[in-house]
Formats: C-alpha cells, sequence, structure tokens
C-alpha cells in the first residue's frame, strides 16, 4: 500500500503566476509535469503573456464553418439549421464525414496556474509511487490531450447529460456509443500516447478504448450513475474486438399458443367411462425402453462431445502478450439510481459484463470526474477477487483526499490545491447524428456461428435496422436462419425470419397494430424447387381485439383451414373447414346416415388444389354459455352437403350429452327443403340422456332445422370470407414488398421536410397574422378621432345654448331660414355637436330633407377636418425635422467658418500639432456638413413621397369616404 506521504511539488507560486492566477484562467502557458514547456508553446513566452501566443500547429485539412466546437452549432452556441434544403436528410442519407478536427478553444491548448497546480502535485505523486513500486508501470494520470497538452485525467471527464431520452439509462447509453464510433485499436500493448477529449471523440467518431470509456463515463455521471473509468488489462478477445469464439443464441419468435382443445375444459365426470385395457405385449414394451435408453444415452454422449467441441472452439488461442495487453473500460458501483451491484460496461460492444468475468486480467487505477484511484490489491488470479469499496485505503489509493485540501509545509499555510475545472467543452450532439447513430449509418459484428448487421434508421429504403444470419458451419456458409428487423415501415412489418428447412424455406412475419386485417404473426413456406405446392401452408396469427369477429389464429393447409375465435359474444371458439382437394387432407366421415348408406361427397377429379374451393364439410366449435340451459347450448356442430350433426354440452348432472343429426332431405322445385317428418324416422336421429325430453313434434324439429340451416349459411358465408381475405393479405404483402414505404413523424423535422415546410408556413402565417393585429391596433387616425370627438349624452347649458342659437335668427325657425346665398348652411349649425343639434331640430321646422342636407354637410365637414388635421400633423413634423436638420447644417457651418477664420488669424504662429487638429477638425467637420446635407435631401424626397402616400390612404380609408386632397 502506498504510505501517505507529504504530497509537495513546489512550494510557493512565484509572483508572477500568482499575478497571472489573479488574471484569470487563459493567460498561462502550457508546460508539463517536469517543469518544461510543451513543443507548441512559445519559447520566450513568460507568465504573464498571453495564451494566444502559445498556438498549436494545426492540421492542413478543412475544419468546420461554425469555429465552435462540436459541429451542429453555430458559434454563438444555438443551434444550426440543417434544414435550408427543404429535401435534406430523406431516408437513406446519411450525414457527411467530417474531416479532422482543428479548431480548439484555448483551454485545449494552455493550462490555468490552478491546473499546472495539480499537475505538479500529480507529478510528484507518480514520482514517489515510482519509487515505492518499480515493478508496476507508470501511473496513466496526465496524457497529453489532443493538442499535445499534459492534463489530468480527471479533468477530461466532463459530466454531461445530453438532451435524448435514450441516454437516461445505462444499457441504451453504452449501446448508443459502441455504435455511434468507429473502433481503433490500440497500436501497441501500452496505454495511448495521447488521451483526446470527448468532445474530439464525438467529432471523428472514432476513438480507441480509452476515447470510448472517457465519453461512456461522462455520458453516465451526467444521467446520475456513479461510473469510472477503469485502466488495466484484458483478454485478446475483448482489446482485438474479436467475437469470432463467441456463439450467439439463435433468438426466433415464438409461433404463439396452439389450438385449444375444447374437452380439457370440461368438468371432471365421476360416471366416465374408463379406459379398456392395452393389450401391448410387456416384452415388447422392454425391449423398446431398453433401446429408447440406449438412443438417450448415445444423444446424450453426442451432446457432451458436441459441448465439449463448443468449449474447446471458444477456448482462447495462446496469446504470448496475455495479461499484458493494456485495456480501458467502465465500472458502475452500486447505490445510485437503484443499481443493485457493481458491474463493468465494456464500451466497444456496448455490453454489461460481471465484475468477477475472466476476459479482465487487472486493474491499474480507475478514475471519473472526481478524483483518481491506484488498485493496490493483488490481480495475479485476474479479477475475480478484487472489491470496489474505494473508501477503503488498504485497497485502493486516491489521490486527492478531499476536493480541497492544504499541502506543503506550514509557511505555505492558507494554500491549498483542489482539484480544477474540466478543459473539456460542453458535449453536443446533433439530432442528426444522434439518430444515423453510426459512422456511415451501419456495422458488421462477426461471431462463432453468426454474422450482424446493424443499420441506423431510414439508412435503407426498406426500414431495416438489423439483420443477424446464423450458420450450421463455422466458416459461416451454411445459412440456417436469418433474423431482420424492420422500423418506421408503413406495413408495420417488424420482423422476417426466414428459416432454412430441408426442401423448403419457413418465412416468419411479425407485424406492429396497425394493418387492416389485425394481422399479427404470418408463417408461410417457400418450396426450394418448382411445382412443391407448399405456398398452399401458411397460419395467421392476429390481434384479435383489433377485429369484429374476433379471429385469433388461421392455419391453412392443403386442404384444412382452422380458425380460432376468442371473445366472442356467440362464444364461437373454432371453425375447421375442409375442402375437397385432391391428395389433401380427408374430413372425418360422418357416422352412417339414417338409411344406412356411407354418405360422403366424391373427390373431382377434374379440378386441382389450386382452382377448388369445394367444401367437403365445415366444424364448429362453442363454448358453454351459462345463461342458457346445456340441452339447449351447442358444444360442436358439422355442417355436410346431405346432413347437420349437432352435440350439445354436458349437463353437470348427466354423464353424456345430447347429440341430433339431421337428414338434409331433398330440395323442392323452390329450391327449399321439404319438411322433416318425425314419424316417418328417416330425417332426424335423436339422442337425449332423458327419453322424456326427445323432440316429437314436427313443428319443434322443423325449426330446430332452419335455425340449423341459418347457421350454415352463416358459416359458409364466413369461410368465402376467410379465403378472399386470405387471398387479399397476401396479394397485399407482395405489394407491400414491392413498393416498401416508411413513416415519418410530423415531429421529426429532421427529416419530415413537408412537416417543416408546413410548420414554416403555419409560423409565417402566424407572424403576418400578428404584424395585422398589431397594425390594427395601431389606428393612424385615432388620435384625430379623439381630438374631434363629442359628447354622448346631455351637459349642463345645453338647453339655453339651443335657445339663445334659435333666437339669434330672427327669420324664422324653417331651414330656409339657416342657409347661405351659396346654398352652405349656417356656420352655427355645422359646429355644434350632434346632442345639440338633435335638440334644435325638436324645436325648430326643418324639414326631412333639409335635415338630411343639414346632416350631409356636417359629415363633410367632420371628414375633412379629420383629414386635413392628420394631413397638417404629418406636414408639421416633416417641416419640424427638415428645421432641425437646416439649423444643425447652419450650426456646422457657423463652427467651421469660425474655425477658419481662427487659422486665418493665426497660421503664422501655429505649430505642426496644431494645423493636423485644424485638418483633422476641418475634415470631420465637412464629412459632417456632407451627412447632414444627403440627410436633408433624403429626408425631403421622404416627405413628398410620405405625403403622396398618406392622401392615397387617406382617401381610401372609408372612414373618411368623399373627401379629396387640395390639389
Amino acid at each position: 500500500r502506498l504510505p501517505r506521504l507529504a504530497r509537495s511539488g513546489r512550494d510557493r507560486m512565484d509572483p508572477a503566476e500568482e499575478a497571472v492566477a489573479e488574471g484569470g484562467a487563459g493567460e498561462a502557458v502550457p508546460e508539463t509535469t517536469d517543469g518544461t514547456a510543451p513543443l507548441d508553446a512559445t519559447p520566450d513566452a513568460g507568465p504573464g503573456e498571453s495564451g494566444e501566443e502559445a498556438q498549436v500547429e494545426q492540421d492542413d485539412g478543412a475544419g468546420p464553418d461554425n469555429g465552435s466546437g462540436y459541429g451542429g452549432f453555430n458559434g454563438d452556441g444555438s443551434e444550426a439549421d440543417d434544414m435550408d434544403d427543404p429535401h435534406a436528410h430523406r431516408p437513406g442519407d446519411v450525414p457527411a464525414v467530417r474531416g479532422p478536427r482543428t479548431d480548439y478553444p484555448p483551454s485545449y491548448s494552455v493550462n490555468t496556474p490552478k491546473e499546472r497546480n495539480v499537475l505538479d502535485f500529480a507529478d510528484n505523486f507518480i514520482r514517489q509511487f515510482r519509487q515505492l513500486y518499480n515493478n508496476r508501470k507508470p501511473l496513466y494520470l496526465s496524457p497529453p490531450n489532443d493538442c499535445g497538452v499534459p492534463k489530468l485525467v480527471c479533468t477530461t471527464v466532463r459530466a454531461t447529460q445530453l438532451p435524448f431520452r435514450q441516454l437516461y439509462s445505462h444499457e441504451e447509453t453504452a449501446r448508443f456509443v459502441a455504435s455511434f464510433l468507429t473502433y481503433d485499436f490500440l497500436p501497441t500493448a501500452d496505454p495511448p500516447e495521447m488521451l483526446q477529449s470527448p468532445t474530439t471523440t464525438l467529432w471523428n467518431q472514432r476513438g480507441n478504448c480509452f476515447d470510448f470509456s472517457v465519453l461512456l463515463c461522462a455520458l453516465l455521471e451526467g444521467a446520475g450513475y456513479d461510473a469510472y473509468v477503469v485502466h488495466g488489462y484484458a483478454s485478446r478477445e475483448v482489446c482485438m474486438l474479436d467475437r469470432s469464439r463467441r456463439e450467439q443464441k439463435v433468438k426466433t419468435t415464438p409461433a404463439d399458443v396452439p389450438l385449444p382443445d375444447v374437452k380439457k375444459d370440461l368438468p371432471p365426470n365421476k360416471y366416465r367411462l374408463k379406459a379398456s385395457l392395452s393389450l401391448e405385449s410387456e416384452f415388447d414394451k422392454m425391449m423398446a425402453e431398453r433401446k429408447a435408453a440406449k438412443e438417450k444415452a448415445k444423444n446424450e454422449l453426442k451432446i457432451v462431445d458436441e459441448a465439449k467441441a463448443r468449449a474447446e472452439r471458444r477456448k482462447p488461442v495462446n496469446d504470448p502478450l496475455h495479461g499484458l495487453r493494456t485495456h480501458c473500460w467502465v465500472l458502475v458501483l452500486r447505490g445510485k439510481r437503484g443499481v443493485p451491484e457493481d458491474f463493468f460496461i465494456e464500451p466497444s460492444l456496448g455490453e454489461t459484463a460481471s465484475v468477477r468475468s475472466e476476459d479482465y486480467l487487472g486493474i491499474e487505477a480507475v478514475w471519473n470526474s472526481k478524483n483518481f484511484w491506484v488498485n493496490m490489491q493483488d490481480c495475479t488470479e485476474g479479477v475475480m477477487d478484487m472489491e470496489y469499496d474505494l473508501t477503503d485505503t488498504s485497497k485502493w489509493e486516491y489521490l486527492f483526499p478531499d476536493q480541497t485540501f492544504s499541502w506543503g509545509p506550514k509557511s505555505n499555510a492558507g494554500k491549498s490545491v483542489d482539484l480544477p475545472p474540466t478543459w473539456v467543452e460542453e458535449l453536443q450532439i446533433r439530432p442528426i447524428d444522434f439518430a444515423t447513430g453510426r459512422p456511415h449509418g451501419e456495422r458488421e459484428l462477426v461471431e462463432q456461428n453468426a454474422r450482424t448487421h446493424e443499420y441506423a434508421e431510414y439508412v435503407r429504403d426498406d426500414g431495416l435496422v438489423l439483420q443477424t444470419t446464423y450458420y450450421s458451419d463455422y466458416e459461416l456458409t451454411q445459412e440456417i436462419l436469418r433474423i431482420d428487423t424492420f422500423k418506421n415501415r408503413n406495413d408495420c412489418l417488424q420482423q422476417l425470419e426466414v428459416k432454412e428447412l430441408d426442401d423448403r424455406d419457413q418465412y416468419d412475419e411479425i407485424f406492429r397494430r396497425g394493418r387492416p386485417s389485425g394481422l399479427r404473426h404470418h408463417t408461410y413456406f417457400k418450396g426450394h424447387f418448382a411445382g412443391s405446392g407448399a405456398e398452399k401452408e401458411r397460419t395467421m396469427y392476429f390481434f384479435n381485439d383489433a377485429r369484429v369477429d374476433g379471429l385469433y389464429i388461421r392455419k391453412q393447409t392443403n386442404g384444412v383451414i382452422e380458425e380460432v375465435f376468442r371473445d366472442r359474444e356467440d362464444k364461437l371458439l373454432s371453425r375447421v373447414t375442409h375442402f375437397v382437394v385432391e391428395g389433401g387432407d380427408a374430413a372425418p366421415r360422418r357416422r352412417a346416415s339414417i338409411s344406412g348408406a356411407n354418405s360422403r361427397p366424391s373427390v373431382d377429379k377434374k379440378k386441382g388444389p389450386a382452382d377448388n374451393n369445394t367444401i367437403e364439410g365445415i366444424t364448429e366449435t362453442f363454448g358453454r354459455n351459462r345463461a342458457v340451459p346445456a340441452d339447449n347450448d351447442i358444444q360442436e356442430i358439422n355442417y355436410y352437403d346431405d346432413a347437420i350433426m349437432v352435440t350439445y354440452h354436458r349437463d353437470d348432472e348427466k354423464a353424456t350429452a345430447q347429440f341430433r343429426e339431421f337428414e338434409k332431405p331433398a330440395k323442392t322445385e323452390k329450391q327449399t327443403y321439404a319438411p322433416i317428418s318425425v314419424d316417418d324416422g328417416d330425417g332426424v336421429l335423436q339422442y337425449h340422456p332423458d327419453p322424456e325430453q326427445v323432440l316429437k313434434k314436427n313443428f319443434t324439429v322443423n325449426q330446430l332445422f332452419a335455425e340449423l340451416l341459418t347457421m350454415e349459411r352463416k358459416a359458409r358465408a364466413a369461410v368465402a370470407a376467410s379465403l378472399e381475405e386470405i387471398q387479399d393479405i397476401v396479394k397485399q404483402r407482395r405489394t407491400d414488398e414491392i413498393e416498401v414505404t416508411l413513416s415519418l413523424s410530423f415531429y421529426d423535422t429532421t427529416r419530415n421536410a413537408d412537416a417543416k415546410a408546413k410548420r414554416l408556413a403555419q409560423e409565417e402565417a402566424s407572424s403576418a397574422l400578428a404584424a395585422k393585429n398589431a397594425e390594427m391596433e395601431k389606428d393612424y387616425l385615432a388620435p384625430f378621432l379623439e381630438r374631434h370627438s363629442e359628447p354622448t349624452q346631455a351637459f349642463p347649458g345645453m338647453d339655453t345654448n339651443v335657445e339663445k342659437i334659435l333666437r339669434s335668427n330672427v327669420a324664422g325657425t324653417s331651414g330656409e331660414d339657416w342657409k347661405n346665398s351659396d346654398g352652405m348652411w349656417a356656420e352655427t349649425l355645422l359646429t355644434m355637436f350632434n346632442v345639440e343639434l338633435d335638440l334644435f331640430l325638436a324645436r325648430s321646422t326643418f324639414t326631412t330633407e333639409e335635415k338630411e342636407d343639414l346632416m350631409a354637410q356636417r359629415r363633410e365637414r367632420r371628414v375633412h377636418t379629420v383629414a386635413e388635421s392628420c394631413l397638417k400633423d404629418f406636414v408639421d413634423r416633416a417641416t419640424a425635422k427638415e428645421a432641425r436638420i437646416v439649423g444643425e447644417i447652419e450650426q456646422q457651418k457657423k463652427s467651421l467658418a469660425e474655425k477658419q477664420l481662427w487659422y486665418q488669424e493665426n497660421q503664422a504662429t501655429l505649430e505642426s500639432s496644431e494645423e493636423e487638429e485644424y485638418v483633422a477638425f476641418c475634415g470631420e467637420k465637412l464629412h459632417t456638413l456632407r451627412v447632414l446635407e444627403r440627410r436633408l435631401e433624403e429626408h425631403r424626397k421622404e416627405r413628398n413621397r410620405n405625403e403622396l402616400a398618406l392622401k392615397s390612404k387617406l382617401r381610401d380609408d372609408p372612414r373618411l369616404e368623399g373627401w379629396l386632397p387640395a390639389v
């Protein structure tokens, strides 16, 4: 164990460094832990010089245009618009691969005084560790970063929570990192010489195991996990990403539940007949058991041999560097986020592993954004017996006892070393890059018995995101199963499984909800040779709650269709239909007819299986309906061309169930069946546990027979509809595979150009409406209308004023008495308020025509007054502005003239500096005069234009109808 030695580097900072520290970050010169300046630093740069002089040589490759860190964001930090082209990022597009990054912020190329202080502290820790444990490799504590500047590994981890819901769980985050980046092998068995920042890893979308682990640890810490970067040793298969010795288990989708057996649901019956005794030979039985035991032992031995062979194939090859290959992965400790136990995450695969895994052979150190711990446990037996209690100082040696602590001699009291903030800029991922998820949109993994291709969504036109192919041989040539996984398909296809059989291929299609037929699982076969007839065999599973008929399973073979139903009101459980097909499965012969003949329709030899849909028999099975007596509750019914056989449910109190068989009579001229007579005994065969309950009346028998015929017609119509639906589904599936279309979410504006164009159109329409409303709120006539507003109610003194006006005209109170010689009304009537005018007219003798003429002249007078007021206000404001400009011009001319006069009077005694000042003053004044004169000219032009526009607007305003501006 590393003793608690004094962690002292330099005792004190010199005054120059303290001045730099007070000046802030970014003003220091980078230097290595041994005190020498890095290669990219300016040799003459001192502690107080600007860090801009310490520039890093950059590559010649073209860098990004935004100039601020990781792509997808503008220089001001706002998100860049990736949809300038409305057709950008269509399904199948992959973002262009970026060149190497060349624009780094200052924190990448320089070290602050606090960082240099901590680096000295770490360098002292390394020297003590090397002296005490010279048989161990040097600690990977402060490697150079992207710019060649040494940085503490703890500050390289920047805990970040990205705005993607999928990156909140450690499983999804690990899978994202493994698929988003391209894995680079370490060139040697030693750690990399340079540890790049996570932002550079995201930019390049590639890195080694250390880059993978640092990025994954940063994302996990941001998501709230107690995660650590682990520097250690692993097996060759893990380091080289070799999965060829891993055997992947075949994961197929089950074909769902089998057809239900209705008889199993019957209640127990103590009166049921016992099975007959078996007359099988005991010797033959013993010999068969002995033979079966031999076969079983042989098979078990074969299984053991195959297991040994697989174990031998999985056994790693002899690796001369076993235990020496440096590797980096992630450790997640229990506690935070409800993690129940410690586990490893292999970042290159995105998979979790046990902390007792044999693939990991030793650990040197672990770190995260808070501290650095050195492993002091023995790793001779790998990590099987290691403990991960980082607070146990006998097993883990920490670098920083606390976030802030004092160090050095007593004379340095008050000085402290604390972990500086991370130098890494904020981690950001563009939505289009996150959606693509992989460099070039795809990745391939090869294992011992399988090959896996992973694709990003919308990269392939058929919506394929995952394809796993299993092989029977380890050379991966004999394909036995292929599983394709799809997303975003409009035909709702989620998975396709193709299984290689002896003479044909079995296809299993799994759909999500959304198809019109409610199809959920479709199994069919395709023959390896023409004319095999295998395409007639198929099984369909449906979402029964999405269908009106409650269909759950439909199984079609060569001549038989079996259908299973669920949750139907009529309690129908299954329907089995036999067709007349040459070479097909024969329907069970119905029992001997009442006349004694064995009735079964003959097969039409001239018709083949493809064009003959003649129904030979239909069998329907029903569940028990407790609301109906068992004697009237049908359990099974069989429809034939010449008969109908009905079996009823058994009553719990009876040993047997009721049974009836109806012989179909000959049809009449109207194509209806003749009545059945019970007395003849040839039309119906009945059995009932209680003989008194047998139907004896012809009316009752014929009524029941008519009901059964109605049920038969419905059953035959349902079978015809099933055949038509099968053809429609098969035809639609062929069309779906020929024309594959993908669905785009309306909210996915990254890819959905139509949705984005519609959203932009809505935003533009909303902005236009808001601008229109704002313009309406700003009524240019409102101040002038308010200025000439009138009272709407009677006011004190109004009667007196009106009476005084009436007495002022001694001529009379008629309209002609108040008109001038030119036909205009008196000024008094044109200027009084409306409420006064109403009172005046009530007391005068004006005619209707005179009142209308007076109101028209008053309105014309008001319109003219408002319009002229508005126009005059504009002219006054424009004139005032012109006067201010003219006054400023005169002031500037006066100032210039006074300065010129001063120059003429003192020209002989002026010094050169005064002459230069005079020239500058004159130049400034002349420039100001030119600007003012140009502004005055533009103002006069704009005044004329605006005046004409205002007159036009006033003329077109409906509130000022009839007003014409003066010429």
